[in-house]
């Protein structure tokens, strides 16, 4: 398998953490390589010379221009990228010693994915940003059915509200189409990110991954679940992602689920506006 990782660095991150998850992907590599696998690691960003890591190509990047601009930075790394699996992340991620091998053994049982997620863990050891369904629609199953936000808040009662208990259980493979991929980690063909560009207009924090997951949801992508890997999240106090109950997962079902395409479709407008 060729794989590159393509690594956002923030100009206010912590080197250390950029440091370990580059010796993270090195470790993986080396755990799980066999004949015929290569990797390449691209870091955009400014990266002082001292703390570059031999065997990864950096890349400066203008800050100025306009900040928070990560969709510019995950666009210009699958336009370089050398190879077709690209996983692009955050510079606060860490892959597990054996997301390698677990990612060969998906890929060997799965050869058309196109889009893939899988296990994401915050610092602390609870399930982050994974296999989560677009708030957007958790607005319109709590419209439809209101009795679910108890159900919901039963759950999380310290959560922000009802909408944000939307994680899916892994199993879960046919509401992908009322899904999205969070920013800090996505897996995907070099070919989809070629053809469904992040929106440059849009910078960190305005939605522009759940965007993204429209985009590419509207060409006809679907998101696959890889159940072999892990990867864990450095910085402390990141969201803990709570699992909906089974009950509510129907009411999306009810809604949406009767078509392999989205019903009743949210135009990008309103995704926006709705969060």
């Amino acid at each position: 398998m060729k794989v590159t990782f393509g690594i956002c660095a923030s100009p206010n991150g912590n080197l250390e953490y950029l440091e370990n998850l580059i010796y993270s992907i090195i470790d993986a590599a080396a755990f799980g390589n066999s004949e015929g696998d290569a990797y390449e690691i691209i870091v955009m960003g400014n990266v002082p010379a001292e703390k570059r890591i031999p065997g990864a190509k950096y890349f400066d990047f203008d800050e100025s221009v306009k900040p928070g601009w990560i969709t510019r930075k995950k666009n210009l790394i699958a336009q370089m990228a050398q190879y077709d699996n690209i996983v692009l992340m955050h510079d606060y991620y860490l892959l597990e010693d054996i997301w390698w091998k677990g990612m060969k053994h998906y890929d060997k049982k799965n050869p058309d994915w196109k889009i893939l997620m899988n296990m994401v863990w915050t610092y602390e050891g609870t399930r982050h940003s994974d296999w989560l369904v677009n708030q957007r629609y958790m607005d319109k199953v709590l419209e439809a059915f209101p009795h679910v936000a108890d159900e919901l808040r039963t759950v999380a009662p310290n959560e922000n509200g009802p909408r944000w208990v939307c994680g899916l259980p892994y199993d879960t493979a046919d509401m992908t189409h009322v899904q999205y991929i969070s920013g800090g980690y996505i897996i995907a063909k070099k070919s989809v990110l070629l053809e469904c560009p992040l929106n440059e207009e849009l910078t960190w924090g305005m939605s522009e991954d759940i965007i993204w997951s429209q985009d590419v949801i509207q060409h006809g992508y679907k998101f696959h679940f890889n159940p072999f890997c892990a990867v864990f999240l450095q910085k402390p106090g990141k969201w803990h992602l709570y699992q909906m109950p089974d009950e509510v997962i129907e009411c999306l079902r009810e809604m949406f689920g009767k078509n392999d395409r989205l019903k009743d479709m949210v135009k990008v407008s309103e995704v926006v506006k709705g969060l």
